[in-house]
């Protein structure tokens, strides 16, 4: 797991397959947006909750990320 300074990027990795997920904690709703449609664009699997959104290239590698995640309740 790897914090980053810029969602824009890890967005674009994403997309193009050079990491394998991305959690976002509580993120900005105009970048959330514009890096929803880049990662649905790539085929990119995804779920949202409150407070965070999970995507990833295949299933089970976002199954994975949301069993990190701290349970809400």
């Amino acid at each position: 797991m790897l914090e980053t300074w810029s969602p824009c990027v890890d967005w674009g990795l994403l997309a193009r397959g050079s990491i394998a997920g991305v959690v976002c904690a509580y993120p900005d709703p105009f970048e959330q947006e514009a890096g929803e449609l880049l990662a649905a664009e790539a085929g990119v699997v995804s779920t949202a909750g409150d407070g965070y959104y999970a995507g990833a290239v295949d299933e089970e590698t976002l199954a994975a990320l949301i069993e990190t995640l701290p349970a809400t309740e």
